[in-house]
């Protein structure tokens, strides 16, 4: 992974690509891009805070962990960023 991506950079990449809304067919907007990089359940994990539960699933993870939790850092980074601008 290159840590040095933006969500730009990701999402320009994934429309020259043509990757599209499964549900809509639209192409990817930045929101539904950041939606996806939070879902614990790509990395193959059911997470549910409010019950304390945090478990591998059953299912075949899309992305590794170490490169989930690398993109939840950067994420985190860039959040606390932004917060120390305003």
């Amino acid at each position: 992974m290159n840590p040095g991506l933006t969500l730009t950079v990701v999402l320009r990449t994934l429309t020259e690509e043509g990757m599209r809304n499964t549900r809509t067919g639209r192409l990817i907007s930045p929101n539904t891009l950041s939606a996806i990089l939070e879902r614990d359940a790509y990395s193959g994990r059911f997470v549910y805070s409010r019950w304390e539960i945090d478990t591998v699933g059953d299912w075949e993870p899309h992305i590794d962990l170490e490169t989930f939790s690398a993109v939840q850092r950067a994420r985190t980074r860039s959040s606390d960023k932004e917060s120390s601008k305003r």
